[in-house]
């Protein structure tokens, strides 16, 4: 999906998404996919550059998303550890890092994040 209006066509009992051309203007609109599980936004990234931002991780940590259990951000290249932090605010995941620079991230409920060597804690768990 690269816009609310897609994510708007897409039945409320969408499990998983691919979003590389979402932006961060239309993160909001992820909240009607209540049965949502997965959201990738590495996948594509070949044929484009991600649109989400740290501002856009902090929309996402915002909404009330219970089965998200899965994210996928390689290759997004305009988060920072600040989008980090906000990933780790969300309930149900709990962010790890496969490798020691952003092109493996995937995070999955039961891990933890890290960035550089160094390992973000979760809020409020």
């Amino acid at each position: 999906v690269d816009t609310a209006r897609d994510i708007n066509r897409l039945p409320v009992s969408t499990r998983t998404i691919r979003a590389r051309g979402l932006s961060d203007s239309d993160i909001p609109s992820l909240a009607r996919l209540q049965e949502l599980r997965g959201l990738d936004f590495s996948g594509g990234m070949a044929a484009k550059e991600a649109k989400i931002t740290d501002n856009g991780l902090e929309q996402l940590a915002k909404l009330n998303l219970p089965h998200l259990d899965t994210m996928l951000l390689g290759w997004c290249a305009h988060i920072t550890d600040v989008g980090l932090e906000q990933i780790s605010r969300i309930q149900m995941i709990q962010p790890s890092f496969r490798r020691s620079r952003f092109h493996f991230l995937r995070i999955s409920r039961g891990s933890q994040v890290r960035h550089d060597n160094r390992w973000l804690g979760r809020r409020g768990a």
